[in-house]
């Protein structure tokens, strides 16, 4: 019995679309997966103090910033150190901050007293995540935002209410990374050990506005 063998010619055409689709599927996703990282980590990487200024310095001193402290909170002599948190509700570097202010007042308990001020305008101001249960969140009365270069930012006051430190927390992408800064101050003060006053509005790490 004879068999005939036929010739079959097969098309290249439908392979290679498929080849194109798959590889245009995974630019598609490479690059949603580079922006989806960006968006969550990485947007609001900046400078502490975007428009440093000569009057902002001459506006906004130790001792205005000092002043203006104590008529937001509680200053009342006692035997704790007052670290106070300037958190903006909205900001996506919150996921970082709070987290590390939770560790630093655990830390420091009994030694260090934590209060968190929102700007006045702030809708958000006490629907906050993740602060420890007993936290207090003021809304700032008489500092703008004007005044507050970025956030987060950290006000450090001594026992009597006279102001230490502001400025960030460290300089890095992630609050509490890097050059940690208000934990190293924190640390000498528990210790016994002196801090100089002043001012800090540079650093390069994960701020927003603060309203």
């Amino acid at each position: 019995m004879a068999i005939k063998i036929q010739n079959i010619t097969y098309s290249e055409h439908p392979v290679g679309m498929k080849h194109l689709a798959a590889y245009i599927l995974i630019v598609v996703w490479l690059i949603s997966t580079v922006f989806a990282f960006w968006w969550f980590m990485y947007r609001d990487i900046r400078a502490f103090d975007e428009n440093p200024s000569q009057e902002r310095d001459v506006r906004f001193n130790a001792e205005h910033l000092q002043d203006l402290l104590k008529q937001e909170i509680s200053t009342t002599q006692t035997n704790e150190f007052i670290l106070i948190n300037f958190i903006a509700p909205g900001c996506s570097c919150n996921r970082f901050n709070i987290s590390h202010v939770n560790a630093l007042e655990e830390r420091f308990r009994g030694q260090v007293r934590v209060e968190h001020l929102t700007p006045q305008g702030s809708e958000k101001a006490f629907k906050l995540k993740k602060l420890n249960k007993a936290a207090t969140v003021t809304r700032a009365r008489l500092i703008s935002e004007q005044e507050i270069p970025g956030s987060p930012a950290a006000a450090i006051l001594n026992k009597q209410g006279e102001l230490l430190y502001f400025g960030p927390y460290s300089d890095g992408a992630m609050c509490g990374q890097g050059n940690n800064i208000v934990e190293r101050a924190l640390t000498k003060l528990s210790n016994g050990e002196s801090l100089e006053s002043g001012l800090n509005t540079r650093a390069f790490g994960c701020y927003c506005d603060w309203r």
